[in-house]
């Protein structure tokens, strides 16, 4: 339940002074593909993306263009869990991870940390998933 609120959470949070670069920086947390298709179409594009990187889909919305998925392990970055939004053009993907220590507590998914280090695993992934879907990619922080 604490990390399907988290993602939910992670969708309503966000600053219309956020951050964005076409180059991954320290404390990004949101990865934006820009796609020609719109709505639907690259609602089901994201869907699929996350189907064929092994993600089990928890959640979706057709209506509000949302989707979230299933925990799945990463390596030493733990359990991940991947949501993603689209807006227009855009889908947004966001990430939660919980490497099942220091108090077993979901962690946001953000550039920071060592290469190697939990925080870099999870990131390294939100960003495979993102660039696999062949857009266009900005990094934000919001």
């Amino acid at each position: 339940m604490k990390p399907l609120l988290l993602c939910l959470l992670l969708f309503i949070v966000g600053s219309t002074r956020a951050q964005t670069s076409a180059k991954p920086f320290k404390g990004a947390n949101t990865i934006l593909v820009q796609l020609p298709d719109s709505g639907v179409a690259a609602w089901k594009a994201a869907a699929k993306v996350l189907l064929s990187k092994g993600y089990t889909i928890k959640n979706s919305d057709k209506e509000l263009l949302t989707l979230s998925t299933e925990s799945k392990s990463i390596s030493r970055a733990g359990d991940v869990i991947l949501s993603s939004n689209v807006s227009a053009h855009q889908v947004v993907f966001r990430g939660i991870f919980n490497t099942h220590t220091l108090n077993d507590v979901p962690m946001q998914i953000v550039m920071r940390g060592m290469v190697g280090s939990p925080f870099m695993i999870a990131w390294n992934e939100l960003e495979v998933v993102a660039a696999s879907l062949g857009g266009t990619i900005t990094y934000a922080k919001q």
